[in-house]
């Protein structure tokens, strides 16, 4: 499931959506970082972003054990204003945001299995 959470995205967390509609999952489906130098190209923005006069937009996917999670994106309010290496460097972002939450989940799993074990054995 693709968790969405940020400022003007079109799904809401957890709602299930598959990727492949809206900004978020389109930019979440490429392999790599995806720069959209105008809005224009994207018809589906939302609304927070058409309203804060969002011109250009960048973004990656984060993955986690070869699944898309989610994505991170940034806007511009000027058209063309991200570079191929600003898409390089959002991507390796993206990259330690997906380790992040990945750690983050096992974590919260090997704390789950302590309390669980502690409950069990007294």
């Amino acid at each position: 499931m693709l968790r969405c959470k940020g400022v003007g995205l079109d799904r809401q967390p957890d709602t299930g959506a598959s990727i492949g509609v809206g900004a978020v999952e389109r930019l979440a489906a490429e392999e790599t970082a995806v720069v959209f130098d105008d809005r224009g190209a994207l018809e589906d923005l939302g609304p927070t972003l058409r309203a804060n006069d969002v011109q250009s937009l960048a973004g990656a996917r984060l993955r986690a054990k070869g699944h898309a999670i989610g994505a991170v994106y940034v806007g511009a309010h000027e058209r063309g204003r991200f570079t191929h290496d600003d898409a390089e460097l959002l991507a390796l972002v993206a990259d330690r945001i997906a380790i992040i939450l990945e750690r983050a989940k096992l974590y919260e799993a090997a704390v789950a299995a302590v309390g669980s074990r502690e409950a069990v054995l007294g």
